[in-house]
This record gives structure tokens, C-alpha cells and sequence, in this order.
């Protein structure tokens, strides 16, 4: 299989992944992460693949990995240092993450509108959810409110919301 093909593939599968985000996101947290990493993971086959590295020279993707690196030191003086580390290396799929949206998958204004439909869809998912809930005693899922000090508080699609 040549490169172009190859990466168009990682291409068209990265820009699933990040239209499934906001679904997921609204029933999984680590199902929306597994999403991230793979577009995260797969722009960085793409860099490799295509040899492009410019993405490397925007001053914002600089800081952001500057400030990875930072924190991924300052693990080594923490309290807990394996569980510092694990967390500051991990945190680098963010950085990574927006620049593939940036430099790759949100290049075409067609991506822009599927993305907003996908929130679109999300958001609507995630009012019905709620309003079902403060209706009914527990949402789609099965959740009920969650009682605090003064009141009940929704939880959409989420068991314990922040």
C-alpha cells in the first residue's frame, strides 16, 4: 500500500474518532479519551508517514509541549512520583490532540459542520437525558439526582457529576 493511501485511511479514521467524541463523550468519559488518543496517536503515524513536521514550529504547540515537559520533570519531586508521572506523561495527548485537529482533521469546512452536528446530537442527548431524569427519578442510563446539603442535582448521563 503507497503512504497517500495509507494516510488518507488514518485520515478518514481519525476524523470518525473525533466526530464520535462528543457522543461518547456524553455516556463515557474513557470512551471519548480512547477516541482522543486514537486521533492523538494516529496524527503523530501521519507526521512520521508524510515526514511533516511543521506542525512542530507553531509557538503555541511549542509552549504546550514546553509546558508537558515541565510538568513531566516536576513529577520526579513529587509525593507520589510513579502516580505523577503516569498522570504529566499522560497529559500529552491533549497538546497532541489539538494540533491534529488544527493542522489535520479540521483543515475542511465540511469537518467543521460534522463536528457541529456531533455536538449538535450530544447536547440534545444530554438535555433529553436530564430533563428525563428531573421528570421521571433517574435517566436513560438509570442514574437518579444525586442529593447535596440544599438540593438535588441532575446528573444527565453522567453517575457523579463535578
Amino acid at each position: 500500500m503507497q503512504r497517500n493511501a495509507i494516510d488518507h485511511r488514518l485520515l478518514q479514521l481519525s476524523q470518525y474518532a473525533l466526530l464520535l467524541i462528543p457522543l461518547t463523550c456524553a455516556v463515557s468519559r474513557a470512551a471519548s479519551d480512547v477516541m482522543l488518543i486514537i486521533c492523538a496517536v494516529f496524527f503523530l503515524i501521519h507526521s512520521a508517514l508524510m515526514r511533516d513536521g511543521e506542525w512542530l514550529k507553531a509557538r503555541w504547540v511549542q509552549a504546550a509541549l514546553a509546558l508537558w515537559g515541565y510538568v513531566l520533570v516536576s513529577s520526579f519531586f513529587a509525593t507520589d512520583v510513579d502516580g505523577a508521572l503516569g498522570r504529566s506523561a499522560a497529559w500529552l495527548r491533549f497538546p497532541v490532540f489539538t494540533a491534529a485537529c488544527t493542522f489535520w482533521l479540521l483543515r475542511k469546512k465540511t469537518m467543521h459542520k460534522k463536528l457541529i452536528l456531533s455536538l449538535s446530537i450530544a447536547v440534545g442527548f444530554m438535555i433529553i437525558d436530564t430533563l428525563i431524569q428531573y421528570f421521571f427519578g433517574h435517566d436513560l442510563l438509570g442514574h437518579p439526582p444525586v442529593e447535596t446539603a440544599t438540593s438535588l442535582r441532575m446528573t444527565g448521563p453522567f453517575s457523579a457529576p463535578r
